[in-house]
């Protein structure tokens, strides 16, 4: 482990990537060090749950979130339709207990992508609420 000593921090090469974000496709890119090892540079990178990518398009995140919540609503679905005299207040404590936080995570990073990507998910919370 190496210490970047004005910080008092210890950085493990292993365990450390490196990414350039930049939508040009001219960026001059440098090799980074730490010690005498050079890190790894990577296109994408999941950290804390979200998949970052150098364009910061999030296109494998977003298709990861609709994944997932497709998988719940088919469950969600299933336990709705075995409950008999299921209520809409039912319905929307489930969306808002399993869906909505899969939606909501890091969506200050996430959400600004491109409206087209985004669109799925308005589409999947209406199929499940109405």
């Amino acid at each position: 482990m190496n210490k970047a000593k004005h910080l008092e921090l210890e950085f493990s090469p292993s365990k450390s990537k490196v990414m350039y974000f930049s939508t040009s496709s001219k960026i001059k890119l440098t090799k980074i060090k730490i010690g005498h090892k050079n890190l790894e540079q990577v296109e994408k990178y999941k950290y804390l749950g979200v998949t970052l990518d150098v364009k910061n398009k999030f296109e494998e995140h977003i298709s990861n979130i609709l994944g997932k919540i497709k998988r719940k609503i088919g469950a969600l679905k299933f336990l709705t339709n075995k409950v008999s005299g299921c209520s809409s207040n039912v319905l929307i404590n489930m969306y808002k207990a399993h869906i909505r936080p899969l939606i909501e995570y890091a969506s200050i990073v996430w959400g600004g992508a491109a409206k087209v990507r985004v669109e799925p998910f308005e589409k999947m919370q209406h199929e499940f609420l109405c």
